[in-house]
This record gives structure tokens, sequence and C-alpha cells, in this order.
């Protein structure tokens, strides 16, 4: 019966509001995250025309294909290494 009443309050939204530490942490994340959410989607729709702006030439749109990082080109090596070896 105990286990059950532990389980009893999950998922109630009013659990956002209580104890006021956890709204101002709620609130706060959500007033962080809102803006920057905003202006990525804002650049990822207007990136045909900002481009330009920026002097890259609008032949070389970003492509998945392309895109590499550090990490991507790191693991890259280690596959190949693993296979060489293997």
């Amino acid at each position: 019966r105990a286990e059950h009443a532990h389980v009893r309050g999950r998922g109630a939204f009013w659990k956002l509001a209580w104890p006021p530490a956890r709204l101002k942490r709620y609130a706060s994340t959500v007033l962080i995250a809102v803006p920057i959410w905003f202006v990525v989607g804002t650049l990822v729709k207007y990136c045909d025309r900002i481009m330009p702006s920026l002097g890259l030439p609008l032949d070389q749109k970003p492509s998945p294909a392309r895109a590499s990082t550090p990490g991507d080109r790191a693991s890259t090596k280690l596959a190949a290494a693993v296979a060489a070896a293997g």
C-alpha cells in the first residue's frame, strides 16, 4: 500500500508550482528557452536570405551529408582503424 501512495501523485500538473522554488526553476527554464527557440527558428526559416548578406554563396547550401564536426572526424578515423586492424 505504501508503494501505491508514492505513485499516486506522479504526473500531477500542480507539482510544477509547488514548492515555489520548483515553479521558479521551471519558469526560468521556459523564459530562457523560448527566445533561443525563436532565434534558431528565424535563422533556419530565412537562411536563404541571410547567407548572401554574410557573403556566403547560395550554391553551397548546408547539407547534412557534408556536415562534419571534430567528433565525426574522430569517430570516422577510429572506425577506419578498427576495420584495418580486424
